[in-house]
């Protein structure tokens, strides 16, 4: 048995985000680990929003013996296994995490994007010294979950699970959220603007995404503080985005791999150093090829029945290439899968049985 035991500096709490049928609370752990660095970053991580990805605790119980045994400079929160609704979720052997069974809500598409007047912001410290306007800019994106997660009329599981973890996320300077895909291969969501750093990581692909909301955690975290930027810029002051927000790709869902968090894990120690949140010296990128979102195709299925592959996630295809069977019992008939693209696959769908217009496979195209 592995036991990891907290140094002084390392403290848990649980946290209630939501409740159940009886009135009894639902809790999540909160792990806090105090830096001893005064003017380090500070960072949030979690895992398993989408319940069903669940290497990323993994990936933390990696790191908690890595912090246990090096103080970090920055203090770091993190929460593992932080939807305690989607855990149970199950049907048969299936583990239904990524979606409320009850609504249907996508976990991760409900964090928030507060409403802000960012040229009135920008205006009223066109003055003020980077580290003042950012502290009152953190201080009102607090205020602005506060206030939703008040409106208790108003919120859906989704909704209160999402805005109570990023009350704590907003805190922190860096923000890393750990899924994983379907079968897939490890790869990182990064914004535009921070490409180089997002090398740091050691993820062989790096998918870079505008700064546009789509509801996700890491757009949540770093829109608001490129809208700031640009405000800044409009009334002539350049400044830069002083948030660092990805979501880490961590493989395949529902399994976990100690040997390849490991991996994961000294990606993240790596970046960390590169970020100065701990006492040590970045190595060198690896290779990284960049895509582009319009790179990405999400591929559905042109038919429904019974999907056999001929290919596996980190592999190379070409255009017309044969790269599965699909076998209809309704007629006998057994049709051959081709794309129209050459491209690498990314991830694809763990089922067999599908229905038409199922998701199948992602791919980076070329």
């Amino acid at each position: 048995m592995v036991s990891i035991v907290y140094p002084h500096y390392i403290s848990e709490e649980n946290m209630a985000v939501g409740q159940d049928a009886s009135g009894k609370d639902l809790t999540v752990k909160i792990i806090y680990i105090k830096g001893k660095g005064q003017t380090a970053p500070s960072v949030y991580m979690q895992a398993s929003m989408h319940a069903a990805e669940i290497q990323g605790n993994a990936v933390i119980f990696e790191l908690l013996a890595h912090f246990c045994q090096k103080q970090p400079l920055g203090d770091i929160t993190i929460i593992p296994q932080c939807n305690p609704i989607g855990l149970m979720h199950r049907a048969g052997a299936g583990h239904q995490g990524r979606f409320d069974a009850m609504n249907g809500d996508n976990w991760n598409r409900y964090y928030l994007c507060p409403e802000i007047d960012y040229d009135a912001f920008a205006q009223s410290h066109i003055t003020s010294d980077t580290a003042a306007y950012k502290r009152e800019f953190k201080t009102l994106l607090a205020a602005e979950i506060d206030k939703a997660l008040s409106d208790n009329l108003s919120l859906t599981r989704a909704k209160r699970l999402a805005y109570s973890v990023q009350r704590h996320a907003v805190k922190a300077d860096i923000v890393l959220d750990l899924h994983t895909d379907t079968n897939a291969i490890d790869y990182l969501y990064s914004p535009l603007y921070a490409q180089e750093a997002s090398g740091q990581f050691g993820f062989a692909h790096v998918l870079l995404i505008g700064n546009n909301f789509g509801g996700a955690m890491d757009e949540a975290i770093f829109c608001p503080w490129w809208r700031l930027q640009q405000a800044f810029l409009r009334q002539n002051r350049k400044e830069d985005v002083l948030i660092d927000s990805f979501t880490l790709e961590l493989g395949p869902e529902e399994v976990i791999d100690q040997k390849r968090a490991q991996r994961q894990a000294d990606g993240i120690v790596n970046y960390l150093a590169y970020k100065n949140v701990l006492p040590a010296s970045p190595k060198g990128i690896k290779t990284v090829q960049y895509h582009t979102r319009e790179s990405f195709k999400a591929i559905y299925a042109p038919r429904g029945g019974l999907y056999e592959w001929f290919i596996s996630p980190g592999q190379k295809v070409q255009k017309d290439q044969v790269i599965g069977r699909c076998l209809q019992m309704a007629n006998n008939q057994s049709f051959d899968i081709t794309l129209p693209y050459n491209g690498l696959v990314v991830s694809i769908n763990g089922k067999g049985a599908l229905p038409q217009s199922a998701h199948i496979l992602n791919l980076f195209t070329v």
